[in-house]
């Protein structure tokens, strides 16, 4: 299976669509751990769609195509994870769904 299909199927089995983002889109929901994907409708490796499977995990999908300088984020796909108390517990840039899954990992255990 390829990176990005890896990515995607890591996304689509992690990830429920928690993205009530009023204010602050790339913040963590307090709670939960929280992946916020940065991704642009013009890069072919992050068009991956998105769906609920794990309830103590949000998603946070930032759309870069208008913002990239906003949230400091020079390579895409990008991926921030970050625990239920807040804490950022790593990020990926690029397809590297073996750290992601490790951080996620951390996330939930911590």
């Amino acid at each position: 299976m390829s990176k990005m299909r890896s990515l995607a199927c890591l996304i689509l089995c992690f990830a429920p669509l928690t993205m009530a983002n009023a204010g602050q889109p790339d913040a963590p929901v307090p709670g939960k751990v929280t992946l916020v994907y940065f991704w642009a409708n013009w890069c072919g490796p992050c068009r991956v769609k998105m769906a609920a499977a794990d309830a103590a995990i949000a998603l946070r999908k930032i759309d870069l195509s208008d913002s990239a300088g906003e949230y400091n984020v020079t390579h895409l796909p990008h991926v921030k994870v970050y625990n239920a108390g807040g804490g950022l517990v790593g990020s990926v840039t690029g397809t590297d769904i073996d750290k992601v899954k490790s951080y996620v990992a951390q996330a939930k255990s911590g």
